[in-house]
């Protein structure tokens, strides 16, 4: 048996890195940066094996919905890992590896994420159970219950949200947020649950109830300013569980989508049904891709290490590679698997393995394009914000359309008390805020002889 060469791999793992690039979206000067772009081209690819279930899916899907393929492919894939649940596994050490999936779709309104996780629902709903489904707004406690058999809940759960912003926003308010966070964190890592309160003697005689294991996967959309849980606590810990697939425009035009090809949609369900009925089955790596597996995880080391100062997101990305390698390869060779029949695969092939790091390394480059899209999206929120609030606490120094204001009035009223959790801070108004004002026009610098600059703020009509 030959040894499989690794010059490819590295070279792949660079050339993505390398070409993660920014530009603005048609040269308009308040449009957030288009993600991930070089020469017009949309970098993220759909990237999934040819003689696969989702080959078949992708086709269906291309005829009927505008949507970019990687809101394709992101959306439909956490439902396959949904309906494998806890079926197949990776041992890792004292504990498996399961394939569920954290997906994120991101963008701006309008650009037919919902069109993508709505088909992909479609799907869900005609394979899984209604027990399985989540809702996207719930309490600590009654998570516990959906998990929970004896209440009719389910262990294994999927949670499809074609808007998450109002999920995504309860999760920034501290109390509510920082528990269903915690929560989401130990369910990517498919960890039981457990609970102890009084009321539960009433029922039980005992106020302690577990869930030893779960799984659980999420297809969420939502937009640049609110997909990167800014605010949260635990933010590092969120993101590096989602894969990110962004895109900077439409994947195609279908001025008319086509009639209904039910025979076609229902062979597409029909074989992934195939999967409820699946027997537990363990995966391994063979001796090739073993190899191919070391010489990865030691480049995903060296990355890390070799991260600058202020590149922790990414680093926290790149932390969770592996893991995202090691489902997404299961979840392909079940794919296959689907198309071909036969026996189950017990290993996963070096085929299967360099697509699944493939893949994963076009999210990482999406999250690390993401990271300055939001960013800039997010000043863009505040700095509105701020300008609102200047309209109406200065609107008796409205002056031909503007507001004159010194550094020493913005200060003192918005940033006087900058030391408090949420305030801001004069760099937030100097360095942040009023230059997003200046570049889109809605403010301006007036210079001063011997003092610092002033500020002209534009009067709105709020």
């Amino acid at each position: 048996m030959s040894t499989p060469t690794l010059q490819p791999l590295k070279q792949a793992l660079a050339q993505v890195e390398k070409t993660t690039v920014m530009v603005v979206e048609n040269g308009a000067s308040d449009s957030p940066p288009s993600p991930l772009s070089t020469g017009g081209q949309d970098l993220q690819k759909a990237i999934y094996p040819e003689n696969s279930w989702f080959a078949d899916y992708m086709r269906y899907a291309r005829t009927r919905e505008e949507s970019a393929d990687c809101y394709l492919i992101g959306a439909i894939i956490p439902v396959v890992a949904a309906c494998l649940g806890r079926k197949i596994a990776f041992a890792w050490g004292d504990r498996f590896i399961y394939p569920n999936i954290f997906a994120m779709l991101a963008g701006k309104p309008g650009d037919r994420k919902s069109s993508a996780i709505n088909l992909a629902g479609q799907i869900a709903h005609k394979v899984l159970e209604s027990k399985q489904f989540l809702p996207d707004a719930m309490s600590a406690e009654a998570l516990f219950e959906e998990y929970n058999e004896e209440k009719g809940g389910s262990p294994d759960k999927i949670l499809i949200a074609d808007d998450a912003n109002p999920f995504l926003g309860l999760l920034q308010k501290t109390n509510y947020g920082e528990r269903i966070g915690q929560r989401l964190l130990n369910l990517f890592d498919c960890k039981g649950l457990f609970e102890s309160f009084r009321r539960n003697e009433e029922s039980n005689k005992n106020s302690r109830r577990e869930i030893d294991e779960t799984s659980t996967s999420m297809v969420l959309g939502a937009t640049f300013n609110i997909c990167q849980f800014h605010g949260h606590e635990i933010q590092s810990g969120l993101q590096r569980r989602f894969l990110n697939y962004v895109a900077e425009k439409h994947g195609r035009f279908i001025p008319v989508p086509p009639l209904s090809a039910h025979s076609e949609f229902l062979g597409i369900i029909e074989k992934l049904k195939k999967l409820k009925k699946l027997p537990r089955h363990e995966f391994s790596f063979g001796e090739n891709a073993l190899k191919i597996w070391t010489e990865f995880q030691k480049i995903n080391r060296q990355r890390m290490e070799n991260e600058g100062f202020g590149n922790e997101t990414h680093i926290y990305r790149l932390n969770g590679q592996p893991e995202h390698v090691l489902k997404l390869a299961m979840i392909f060779e079940i794919s296959v698997w689907l198309e071909k029949d036969g026996e189950l695969p017990t290993e996963i092939s070096v085929e299967t393995l360099k697509m699944a790091i493939e893949h994963s390394e076009q999210c990482l480059a999406a999250g690390k394009a993401l990271e300055s899209i939001s960013n800039r999206a997010q000043i863009q929120t505040e700095a509105d914000t701020l300008l609102a609030k200047i309209n109406v606490d200065f609107s008796h120094k409205q002056n031909n359309d503007w507001i004159e204001l010194t550094r020493t009035e913005l200060t003192a009223k918005y940033a006087a008390h900058a030391g408090r959790k949420g305030a801001l801070s004069a760099d937030d108004l100097y360095l942040r805020l009023i230059p997003d004002l200046i570049r889109r026009g809605k403010a301006r610098d007036i210079p001063r002889s011997g003092k610092p600059s002033a500020f002209a703020f534009c009067a709105e009509d709020f």
